[in-house]
């Protein structure tokens, strides 16, 4: 499991059409009170990833660089198979673009959000995806799987994660 830092710029896309987006930006809240800055795609990047030709390819590597992302974060939550398409087709794209810290790049880890039947798909096809977010976690699971250190959570989140944890 990834280890994020204060460093890291976590890069959240999603394809334009889906619009359910109030999961990615409250898991961008989470991240930024945590001190990790993260980069919403915009419009364009959005419906790039839909459309991945070329041309398109490279607006989102562009993106990546500019914006020094070096964990992305993908969120695809309509239909499962659907999610597991666009995210294979992600992935596709960074192996070949080298964007994987594997192969020389800047991303060094991979999230998946979606549906719970897509995350346990993702999971089953992409072992190697650091964390799928079903949109059911607590904040305390969320920060956990995102593989934040606690001691980058505010004092009164960590404060409520040493009490609930000594409760249970």
């Amino acid at each position: 499991m990834i280890k994020i830092d204060k460093s890291d710029v976590v890069g959240l896309i999603h394809p334009h059409i889906d619009v359910h987006n109030l999961g990615i930006t409250s898991f961008s809240r989470i991240l930024e009170d945590c001190g990790i800055r993260t980069e919403l795609c915009d419009e364009t990047v959005s419906l790039a990833i839909e459309n991945l030709n070329e041309h398109n390819a490279r607006i989102i590597a562009a993106w990546i660089k500019n914006k020094h992302i070096t964990i992305s974060g993908f969120s695809y939550r309509l239909d499962p198979d659907d999610a597991v398409r666009l995210f294979d087709i992600w992935i596709d794209f960074l192996k070949s673009s080298n964007l994987l810290a594997s192969r020389g790049g800047p991303i060094r880890g991979l999230f998946f959000a979606g549906l719970p039947d897509a995350c346990k798909k993702i999971r089953v096809r992409f072992p190697f995806v650091d964390a799928c977010f079903s949109g059911d976690e607590t904040i305390h699971e969320t920060i956990e799987k995102a593989g934040i250190p606690r001691s980058n959570m505010p004092t009164a989140l960590s404060s409520s994660l040493s009490y609930d944890d000594d409760r249970l």
